[in-house]
C-alpha cells in the first residue's frame, strides 16, 4: 500500500474522479435516452415492480432480487397499473414475458416513463462502480494507478454501454469486486471480526446481484487454503482451525444475508404456488424426477451424474416450508442457472451456428469488442511483470521460495489474477456464449492490475522531488525527463481511449474495437 498524498491533494484528485465519472453518466443518459427497451429490460423491470409491491418473486427466478429491486424503486410513485388479471402472473409458470409485455405495454402505463426512470438506478450503480473501483485502487497503488484504471473504466464503451439498462452484467461486476475487496481485506487482517462480518455481508450482497457469484465461493476456499499452506510456519493446525473458522463464519453471514432477502421476496408468494412453480421449472434437471422421491441422493446406487439431481429434489421438498422455502427459492435460482448453462444458447459465431458454443468464443470477443488503448496496456502490464519476474528469479537462488513469498507479501494480486484466471476457465468451458458482457465482471480486475504495473513502471522516477545534493542533478533531471516521457505516452492511450468513446457515441452496444 502507498504513502497516503496529503489532505488538499486528496480532495483535489477526488474532484476530477468525481467530474468523470459524471462524464460517465452523462454518456450513459444521454446515449439511452432514444433507445426502446431491451429485451431483458421486458422481463427485469416487472419483475423488480412486483417484487417491491408483492413481495412474490414468482417472476425471473433465475436471476436474484435485488438489481431489479433497485431498478424499480423510480417506479414506486409513478401511479403504474399492476395487471393481476394477466395469465403471466395468474396462471403462467414463470410467465415474465407475457406479463412484462402485458405490464409495459398493455396496462395504460407509459413506456417511455418506465424506461427512463428505471434505468436511471442503473447508471448510479455503474458510477459506484467507478468510485469502488478508484478508491481501492488508490488505496493500494497511488494516484497514477487509480487514473489510469479509472480512465480505463470511465471511457470504456462496453461498461457505457451495458451500465445504461436493467440487466445483470454490471450488478455482477460490482458484487463480484466488493466480495473480493472484502475478503481480501480478511486475508490481510484474519483475526478482525469486524473485517470477517464485513467480508461476510459482502459475500452474500454478491450473491444476492447475479447467480454466477457462486463462483467465489470455490474462489474462496482455495485462497484460504492457499494461505493455510502459506502460513504454515506460525503452526498448521493453528492456522487451519483460524481460516476454516474464519471462513465458514463469512459463509454463513452471507447466506444469512441471502436468507433474509429471500424471505421478504417469498412472503407474498403462496407456498402452494412456489412448490408447483419448482416442480415444473426443474422437471428436466438433470434427467427429471427420481422415483421414489430423494432416491437421486443416494450417490452409491444412482452414481454421480444422476446426483446431480439432489439438490433439486431437495429444493422442491423445501418450497413450501415456512423457514426453508426462502433458500428454496434462491436454489431453484442456482439451478435454473446451472441448467441453462449446460444447455447453452443457440449463437452464430464466426459462420457457424450452435448452442454448444466454442472455446474459441470468448478470446475472440475480448479482442474484438475490448478497445485497442485498453488491449495493449493490458499486454504492456502483462509482458512487464513477466520481464521482471524473470529477471528476479534468474538473480534468485531460491525462486520457489520468492515466488511463495512473493503470494504471502500479496494477497491482494494473488486473489485477484486467481479470479480472472477461474471466471475465464469457467466461462470458456461453458456452453453458454451470450456475448462480451458475460466476462464483463474480470474487466475492473484486468483495469486493476494493468494500473499497478503501469505505476510500478512509474515508480523509479515518480517522486524525484527533495533536497538532493549537487551531484545528483544530473540523476534528477534524467529521471524527471523520463517521467514526462512516461507521463506523455500513457496520457496518448487515455486519450486515444476517450476519443474512442466520443467517436461512437450513442452506439455503444453495437460498437466494434478502435
Amino acid at each position: 500500500m502507498v504513502n497516503p498524498p496529503t489532505s488538499a491533494h486528496r480532495r483535489s484528485s477526488t474532484l476530477i474522479a468525481l467530474a468523470l465519472l459524471a462524464l460517465m453518466f452523462v454518456l450513459m443518459f444521454a446515449s439511452a435516452w432514444d433507445d426502446t427497451l431491451t429485451f431483458d429490460e421486458i422481463a427485469h423491470i416487472p419483475a423488480g415492480y412486483s417484487y417491491l409491491t408483492r413481495a412474490d418473486m414468482r417472476l425471473n427466478p433465475e436471476h436474484p432480487p435485488l438489481l431489479k429491486d433497485w431498478a424499480a424503486l423510480p417506479l414506486l410513485t409513478s401511479g403504474l397499473t399492476f395487471p393481476a388479471d394477466n395469465p403471466g402472473w395468474k396462471d403462467d409458470v414463470n410467465g415474465q414475458w407475457t406479463f412484462g409485455y402485458g405490464f409495459i405495454y398493455f396496462a395504460g402505463n407509459n413506456p417511455d416513463l418506465i424506461r427512463h426512470l428505471a434505468r436511471i438506478p442503473m447508471m448510479v450503480l455503474t458510477v459506484g462502480l467507478g468510485a469502488l473501483l478508484f478508491w481501492w485502487t488508490r488505496r493500494r497503488y497511488g494516484e497514477v494507478a487509480a487514473f489510469t484504471a479509472l480512465m480505463l473504466f470511465a471511457f470504456s464503451p462496453n461498461f457505457i454501454a451495458q451500465g445504461r439498462y436493467v440487466t445483470t452484467d454490471v450488478g455482477a461486476s460490482f458484487g463480484f469486486l466488493i466480495a473480493i475487496i472484502a475478503f481480501i481485506r480478511f486475508l490481510e487482517e484474519p483475526t478482525s471480526k469486524r473485517r470477517l462480518v464485513l467480508a461476510g455481508f459482502a459475500y452474500g450482497f454478491a450473491q444476492l446481484l447475479k447467480f454466477s457469484a457462486f463462483l467465489l465461493g470455490p474462489l474462496f476456499v482455495a485462497l484460504t487454503v492457499l494461505y493455510i499452506i502459506l502460513e504454515s510456519d506460525a503452526g498448521f493446525w493453528s492456522m487451519v482451525r483460524r481460516y476454516v473458522g474464519a471462513l465458514l463464519a463469512i459463509f454463513a453471514v452471507g447466506y444469512a444475508l441471502v436468507w433474509a432477502v429471500y424471505v421478504f421476496h417469498t412472503a407474498g408468494y403462496p407456498a402452494a404456488r412456489q412448490a408447483r412453480d419448482m416442480a415444473a421449472e426443474l422437471n428436466n434437471y438433470a434427467g427429471g424426477p427420481s422415483s421414489p422421491a430423494f432416491a437421486a441422493c443416494n450417490a452409491a446406487l444412482v452414481g454421480l451424474k444422476r446426483f446431480a439431481r439432489c439438490p433439486a429434489e431437495v429444493g422442491i421438498w423445501m418450497a413450501d416450508k415456512p423457514v426453508l422455502r426462502a433458500l428454496a427459492h434462491y436454489l431453484k435460482g442456482v439451478l435454473m442457472v446451472f441448467q441453462r448453462s449446460a444447455g447453452g444458447n443457440t449463437t452464430y459465431f464466426w459462420g457457424q451456428v450452435s448452442a454448444a458454443g466454442w472455446r474459441s468464443y470468448f478470446p475472440a470477443i475480448y479482442a474484438l469488442k475490448e478497445t485497442l488503448p485498453a488491449l495493449i496496456l493490458a499486454f504492456f502490464a502483462m509482458a512487464y511483470a513477466v520481464a521482471r519476474s524473470i529477471r528476479s528469479m534468474t538473480r534468485a537462488a531460491h525462486w520457489f521460495s520468492r515466488s511463495l513469498a512473493w503470494l504471502r507479501e500479496h494477497p491482494a494480486e494473488t486473489a485477484m489474477l486467481a479470479f480472472v484466471g477461474l471466471y475465464w476457465l469457467t466461462s470458456i468451458r461453458s456452453n453458454l456464449n451470450i456475448g462480451f458482457r458475460h466476462i464483463l465482471p474480470t474487466l475492473p480486475f484486468i483495469y486493476i492490475l494493468t494500473a499497478r504495473q503501469i505505476a510500478v513502471w512509474f515508480k523509479p522516477v515518480m517522486k524525484p522531488s527533495g533536497r538532493m545534493p549537487w551531484r545528483m542533478l544530473v540523476n534528477f533531471a534524467k529521471g524527471y525527463g523520463a517521467m514526462l516521457r512516461k507521463s506523455a505516452l500513457l496520457g496518448v492511450f487515455i486519450l486515444w481511449q476517450a476519443v474512442n468513446t466520443f467517436a461512437v457515441f450513442p452506439s455503444y452496444l453495437a460498437h466494434g474495437r478502435r
